[in-house]
């Protein structure tokens, strides 16, 4: 009987530590971000930054506005010279409604320096809200702001004469979007990075001004014209995103000066639309180019009419990998031959430029990968795609987030042998021209030999199974 209960308590022990490991595991993995939202009035620190946390901002016309300035002391009285100020605010809408909405006003006005989130759940968007909408407004000033988790970070909304500068919307559905919007909107130095779907859209809008903004990584388009026209985009940066620009039935617009780099498909696709002039922009690696032109790669498309890519007095755009295919082939800053785009309209940039002003670092390196033994992991990858403005100068190989080493252009592998054997560790690798770094590569995960491996939880149960089965066979000879 003694032995009997030996066994069960063996097995009753492992299993009870077992699901203590396995608890403590979870507990001790778990990296959750909670933000105190606040009532209204109270300080919060968002990455640094300090905000007063604030209600939802609800205003109807310029009666409505007056009253709500004086019940929450933001100064100024709504003239030109005295804008009414919403300044500082933390607005969390919590999932519904907008953050800030004002409609149908037409004194002045400035938001700047608030943080407008979590209007809409991204999973249900018909339902949420948006970080900013204005609506029939004119003479607003929406600067330095930051927008995230809505459906829209910032709207316009018929509205006019308004200056939007300096905001930041990420994590959005589209960062922000001027519907109906027209007449001396001037949109500026914003960068809407990392949205679902579009950075910019101009929708059904025109005579505005889009420049210097930045438009990463986002799910579609980095500037989306629809059905809008007579609008300027100039210095405005699109960039790994599906499509840099994209031109839905839009004619009569002017891009020029904007840099389009590492696009998925195409830097710049017109799908309909006329006599929109495209010149003097900069196309590196989109739609898979890369330094040597290859026509099974063209960095943009036209399927519209009568749409320019150059300008009558001869200057066209910058294409990366035609410059480098025509060395010999120039005549001052003019490659002879011209760059056919892709698309039922054969457009082509009758005076594709040799040589750019834009200084562009390499394209991150390609497949890193590893083998690991005892003592060291070995690091191997491939060449970037296409090397930016300047040759690559060397390497630059990150383990856990720190630079490990640097190594020559010609080698395209290290070996790091200061490594403890059983811990796991992280890396990826850059490459540096005079250009600048480029972005990292993608990460590996490795975990060196050399040590006998930690016990791992789901063996405890075997282990606890093992030693019964041994106790009973010690009983059965005894």
């Amino acid at each position: 009987m003694k032995w009997r209960w030996l066994a069960v308590g063996i097995l009753v022990f492992m299993l009870f530590s077992s699901m203590s490991v396995g608890i403590h595991g979870i507990n001790a993995h778990e990296n959750l971000y909670e933000r105190n939202a606040g009532t209204f009035g109270q300080v919060v620190d968002i990455d640094g930054v300090r905000y007063n946390a604030h209600d939802v901002i609800r205003i109807n016309n310029d009666t409505d506005f007056a009253k709500q300035a004086s019940v929450n002391g933001w100064p100024g009285d709504g003239t030109q010279g005295n804008p009414y100020i919403i300044s500082g605010y933390d607005i969390d809408a919590h999932g519904a409604g907008d953050a800030i909405y004002i409609g149908n006003t037409t004194v002045y006005f400035i938001i700047k320096n608030s943080y407008m989130h979590n209007t809409s759940p991204v999973s249900n968007p018909y339902f949420g809200g948006l970080g900013i909408e204005l609506y029939n407004v004119t003479n607003g000033v929406i600067e330095n702001n930051t927008c995230s988790e809505n459906l829209i970070g910032i709207l316009f909304d018929e509205s006019s004469n308004s200056t939007i500068s300096n905001n930041s919307c990420y994590k959005n559905m589209a960062g922000m979007e001027f519907y109906s919007s027209s007449n001396n909107n001037t949109v500026t130095n914003n960068t809407c990075n990392n949205n679902s779907l579009n950075g910019i859209i101009l929708e059904s809008s025109s005579d505005d001004v889009l420049s210097s903004n930045t438009c990463l990584h986002n799910g579609y388009n980095g500037i989306f014209l629809d059905f809008s026209g007579n609008s300027t985009l100039h210095n405005n940066t699109c960039s790994y995103n599906n499509v840099g620009l994209y031109i839905y039935s839009s004619s009569m617009n002017e891009v020029y000066s904007n840099v389009f780099v590492n696009n998925t498909g195409y830097g710049v696709h017109i799908v309909s639309g006329s006599k929109n002039l495209i010149y003097k922009n900069a196309f590196f690696y989109n739609n898979g180019t890369g330094d040597k032109f290859n026509s099974a790669y063209i960095q943009a498309d036209d399927d519209g009419s009568n749409n320019s890519w150059n300008t009558t007095g001869g200057i066209g755009n910058y294409w990366r990998d035609w410059a480098n295919n025509n060395d010999t082939n120039y005549h001052g800053d003019v490659v002879k031959w011209p760059y056919r785009t892709s698309g039922s309209a054969g457009a082509e940039d009758y005076y594709p430029l040799k040589n750019t002003t834009v200084k562009l670092p390499p394209l991150a390196p390609r497949d890193l990968n590893f083998t690991v033994g005892n003592g060291y992991v070995y690091l191997t990858w491939k060449a970037p795609r296409g090397n930016g403005t300047s040759p690559i100068t060397y390497y630059r190989v990150y383990r856990n987030g720190v630079l490990l080493a640097s190594v020559s252009v010609s080698q395209l592998y290290y070996n790091d042998t200061d490594v403890v054997g059983g811990q796991t560790y992280m890396y990826y690798v850059t490459a540096v021209s005079s250009a600048g770094e480029s972005d990292k590569s993608n990460e590996v995960s490795a975990t060196p030999g050399g040590e006998v491996p930690e016990l791992q939880v789901f063996m405890l149960p075997v282990i606890a199974l093992m030693l019964v089965l041994w106790v009973l066979k010690i009983r059965r000879r005894n």
